[in-house]
């Protein structure tokens, strides 16, 4: 920035770790000012400098991924039990952002957890309370490629609701970590249902 090698357009993101908790946040925050930035964060803990961030150049984002749409899945997924905090902390997000549209929301769907008609429905609520028209919609990808069939087609079947769910609520789910093959078995399926 000093040297002035970065354009001042250019899109920072803050992806490692947890941002909220970082020693040297202040730090990163410092060379954030004024800069487009995506912030990727758990949603835990509200923070007043990505709040700013948002107020102050609607190109910036914050990305969740919140996994569940009820409490008693976000603590089966999370290990943990501030579901309402994080979506408290996102409507703050929200109220302070400068337009609709900065807040991402990713759902990494693993079924028998996180994948009940009312964690989906619930989650459909809470997007739209924050006017959020996209899901990111993954999976876990660290057993990507050790699911036996059987696990495979529960998870296709399970993203294929989601997608269902999505498309009665007007929110594009956006299927980005999902072979060709998979997006369109998961479409065909959705329209099944």
């Amino acid at each position: 920035i000093e040297r002035k090698l970065i354009l001042p357009t250019a899109s920072w993101q803050i992806s490692n770790g947890e941002i909220t908790i970082h020693p040297y946040k202040e730090r990163i925050y410092s060379l954030l000012k004024g800069r487009i930035a995506s912030f990727f964060t758990n949603g835990i803990i509200f923070d007043s400098e990505i709040s700013d961030n948002l107020h102050s150049n609607s190109r910036s984002t914050i990305n969740i991924s919140i996994d569940a749409g009820t409490a008693e899945s976000y603590f089966k997924v999370k290990g943990i039990d501030v579901f309402d905090k994080v979506c408290e902390n996102l409507t703050k997000y929200y109220e302070n952002s400068a337009r609709d549209g900065q807040i991402i929301v990713k759902y990494i769907v693993l079924p028998g957890m996180n994948d009940s008609d009312y964690d989906y429905y619930s989650l459909m609520e809470l997007m739209k309370r924050l006017h959020v028209k996209n899901l990111q919609v993954s999976r876990d990808v660290h057993f990507t490629y050790n699911m036996t069939n059987y696990e495979h087609q529960q998870l296709l079947s399970s993203v294929a609701k989601l997608v269902n769910i999505c498309m009665k609520n007007q929110v594009t789910p956006v299927l980005g970590v999902y072979s060709r093959e998979e997006d369109e078995r998961i479409k065909e399926l959705a329209r099944l249902i």
